[in-house]
């Protein structure tokens, strides 16, 4: 089976999946996807919407009923005081934002329904959030497709390679990701050359 096959079968599947949980890779790939022919933009674009919202209400939820459990885990209680901090800081900014930082995605609404942040403006920040997230990533690889074709006279012939290689930065940024967010834990700051 071939990759037009897979997509056509899969592909909006996938993306919603994907954005449920983390998902900057696969809108990148899907809004690449959709540029070469193999999606449609426009629903590429609701289904990421409708997968970061429900994906982020969902944590959310988990923390107002499960959070006091979940946040005791060593692996989340070493996250949640960072985000607690960065929250007092930048309160408004960061509910908006924080599908931006790259591996806090489902920590981050967890977070806050653990510490009861209310839940109508999370709702709402959470839908903006969502949209220019949606709307970014999702044009970026579109237009990342875009700029290739015109740079490339026959384009058709790498577009394999380009998926593949979104696949391979993607996979490097969440191992990236994943080793910045152990040394947080670890309580190490993130620039330490030590750990390096």
């Amino acid at each position: 089976m071939n990759i037009p096959v897979l997509v056509a079968q899969y592909g909006y599947f996938a993306i919603l999946f994907g954005t449920f949980l983390e998902g900057e890779t696969v809108l990148l790939t899907a809004g690449f996807l959709a540029h070469q022919g193999y999606l449609r933009i426009e629903y590429v674009l609701l289904v990421a919407l409708v997968g970061t919202i429900c994906g982020d209400q969902f944590f959310y939820y988990l923390g107002r009923t499960h959070g006091a459990t979940l946040l005791d885990r060593p692996k989340f209680r070493s996250v949640a005081q960072p985000v607690r901090d960065w929250l007092h800081r930048s309160g408004t900014p960061l509910v908006a934002g924080f599908r931006f930082l790259y591996g806090l995605r489902t920590a981050v609404p967890l977070v806050l329904g653990a510490g009861r942040y209310p839940y109508t403006r999370f709702a709402a920040l959470n839908v903006l959030g969502a949209t220019v997230w949606v709307l970014t990533i999702g044009m970026a690889g579109y237009l990342f497709g875009q700029a290739l074709e015109a740079a490339l006279a026959n384009f058709k012939r790498y577009e394999y390679l380009v998926v593949l290689a979104f696949v391979a930065v993607g996979g490097g940024v969440a191992w990236f990701a994943h080793r910045k967010l152990r040394a947080l834990r670890r309580g190490v700051p993130s620039g330490d050359p030590s750990r390096d």
